[in-house]
């Protein structure tokens, strides 16, 4: 789960990370992409994941480092019922890495290399949900408003253009309504 959330990768493409894919000393892992030869690309590793990524290469030197989850959809959706929240699979998991991103301000191409697309159209439509909290913070970012000086020879209030009760429609003349 950190791996998902933590590289941006689909599923496939964490399958496929070796020893041989992980520099240790730049910090930083070499994703083989699944769609185009476009989506190869290096991806940062967090603190996290670098201690976990050269504990796993000293246990599977020459083997992929994430073996094949063979029901990660299932086991996922369980662990989350568990958790008393809705089911996510791992592409939800690839579209968390890029919110988070987009909640921390990183350009849109950045988060498109990051996730192997060639453009950043996909992020935007896709991928870069943003959430309450960050919505909020954007919010809070902005400059005071200026605020208006009320008048003290505010013309009074009238009540000429307010609302009034809806009228009680009469039946029309010649009605059957009312007739028995």
């Amino acid at each position: 789960l950190v791996a998902f959330v933590g590289l941006g990768v689909r599923d496939s493409e964490l399958y496929k990370i070796a020893a041989v894919h992980v520099d240790l000393d730049a910090s930083r892992v070499y994703v083989v992409g699944k769609k185009t030869s476009r989506a190869d690309r290096h991806v940062p590793l967090r603190p996290e994941l670098h201690d976990m990524m050269r504990e796993r290469m000293t246990a599977s030197p020459t083997s992929p480092l994430f073996p094949k989850w063979l029901n990660v959809r299932r086991d996922l959706a369980a662990g989350c019922k568990m958790a008393g929240i809705l089911p996510v699979s791992p592409n939800d998991l690839r579209r968390t890495f890029a919110s988070w991103l987009a909640e921390a301000g990183v350009p849109d191409i950045t988060t498109a290399q990051l996730l192997g697309h060639a453009s950043s159209a996909m992020v935007r439509r896709v991928y870069a949900r943003i959430g309450d909290d960050a919505r909020r913070r954007a919010m809070a970012s902005l400059p005071p408003l200026p605020t208006p000086a009320l008048r003290s020879e505010s013309p009074p209030v009238t009540t000429k253009n307010a609302e009034r009760p809806a009228a009680v429609k009469k039946p029309r003349r010649g009605s059957s309504r009312g007739r028995r």
